[in-house]
């Protein structure tokens, strides 16, 4: 099963894209945060081999450059806002 992370601030937003994506919940392993910190949190909590991530702040563009550094072999995908 793939396990994706995503990364949105907008709680309105990250109910939405769940929402969404419920129809995938058999094939992918989703997790959702709010934040970069608790995004690297998970990560090193739980392996994941995705990482999607809302770039909607400065701190939201950083996490995709810690995560290559920290995690490389985890696929990023930025969200441009």
């Amino acid at each position: 099963m793939l396990k994706i992370l995503f990364v949105q601030a907008d709680r309105q937003s990250s109910q939405a894209l769940k929402a969404a994506l419920n129809p995938q919940r058999d094939e992918w392993e989703m997790c959702f945060v709010s934040d970069a910190e608790e995004a690297l949190h998970q990560l090193e909590a739980v392996p994941q081999d995705v990482i999607v991530a809302d770039l909607a702040s400065e701190s939201d563009k950083s996490v995709l450059a810690r995560v290559r550094e920290s995690f490389p072999d985890v696929v990023r995908i930025g969200l441009v806002p």
